[in-house]
């Protein structure tokens, strides 16, 4: 039977501190359902207090959990025991983004390994308001063997501006075309791009048409003031009407 608690105990994060992966699950408020797996456990992932904990987030092809903790925030993280008794543990919260140029009194969280390497984007910050476990009696046993040094050696090739660059064309937007880690919301070292589709996905191009730049730039300032798409149309209706209403007085001023 599954049981919930306010916070971590020690034996928690005791618990959690010998897991070598877990999942992380947030969800757009229209659109996609997203599930992360994530490694290098043991030297990423940080518990700041009992009921606060912290991952650092690497670039790669997608960057769905930032875009949902940008619009909404909610967030699960799952840890599920490989090995001993059978355990899952869901950690049920609130996500906070910390881009990379803002985390530095994190990163003592974090082995050094990976904070100063140019793959890490972002500090991940999960205020956790539940703590749920219950039984795995259906998972597997597995053996851990080693982690994948792949993404690592990935993006020891590039420097910080290239993985900047990189994370501009492919981490602007999510699947649902929100924004995300490349866009210039969260990096200021960013231009405005242009979303375009492309097998699947949504990528930022520095180059842009007159009609991207005007969309780029309303998605960047609708968002940042945190317009709705009713706040969005009546500013729209109004900006008409005021134009109406300017070429109607100029029209009869004209007149002899």
């Amino acid at each position: 039977m599954g049981k919930t608690f306010e916070c971590l105990s020690e034996q928690h994060i005791a618990w959690l501190k010998e897991q070598r992966v877990f999942f992380v699950a947030t969800a757009a408020d229209k659109g996609h359902v997203n599930v992360s797996p994530k490694g290098y456990v043991q030297g990423t992932f940080a518990i700041l207090s009992p009921k606060s904990v912290a991952y650092l987030d690497f670039t790669g092809s997608g960057a769905e959990t930032v875009a949902h903790s940008l619009q909404n925030g909610r967030i699960t993280l799952c840890f599920v025991a490989f090995k001993g008794d059978p355990v899952i543990m869901r950690l049920y919260g609130t996500s906070k983004v910390v881009p990379r140029a803002a985390a530095e009194s994190f990163l003592p969280n974090f082995e050094a390994e990976f904070t100063q390497h140019s793959g890490f984007r972002a500090v991940i910050v999960v205020d956790v308001h539940r703590v749920q476990g219950s039984c795995g009696f259906s998972i597997p046993i597995f053996d851990y063997v080693s982690e994948r040094d792949i993404l690592k050696e990935n993006f020891a090739k590039k420097d910080n501006d290239q993985a900047n660059d990189y994370r501009i064309l492919k981490n602007s937007f999510s699947i649902d075309l929100l924004p995300s880690i490349g866009h210039r919301i969260l990096n200021n070292k960013a231009p405005l791009v242009a979303a375009r589709f492309k097998e699947g996905f949504w990528f930022g191009y520095k180059d842009m048409s007159w009609p991207e730049w005007i969309w780029s730039s309303w998605n960047f300032w609708s968002f940042r003031a945190n317009l709705q798409s009713r706040d969005i149309a009546m500013m729209a209706f109004g900006g008409l009407l005021a134009f109406a209403w300017f070429q109607a007085t100029s029209t009869r001023s004209a007149d002899p």
